[in-house]
């Protein structure tokens, strides 16, 4: 058994075609020379679920569907002015 294939046992990547008694017998030699084995790797936890993110805010100028304010542009303008008697102020 080469070196390089010893090593390769001992870090838990076994080569497929390796007999059970090879394996054995290389663990078994590990142990009898005080060979310390690295730490198996672990799994990172998986992080908490994180809050639903909020929607961003509409820019200036853009015309989301159904929003009212954006739906009508000037008109919607128009039609506030009529209401309320102030001109909305802004990039509506």
């Amino acid at each position: 058994v080469t070196q390089s294939t010893v090593s390769k046992v001992l870090r838990g990547q076994i080569p497929r075609n390796m007999s059970k008694a090879k394996i054995d017998a290389i663990n078994k030699a590990a142990e009898e020379l005080g060979y310390k084995r690295p730490a198996p790797k672990q799994k990172p936890k998986p992080a908490p679920a994180a809050k639903p993110k909020r929607a961003p805010s509409p820019r200036f100028g853009s015309t989301p569907q159904g929003d009212p304010l954006h739906k009508y542009g000037k008109q919607w303008r128009q039609a506030v002015a009529a209401d309320t008697g102030v001109m909305p102020k802004g990039d509506f």
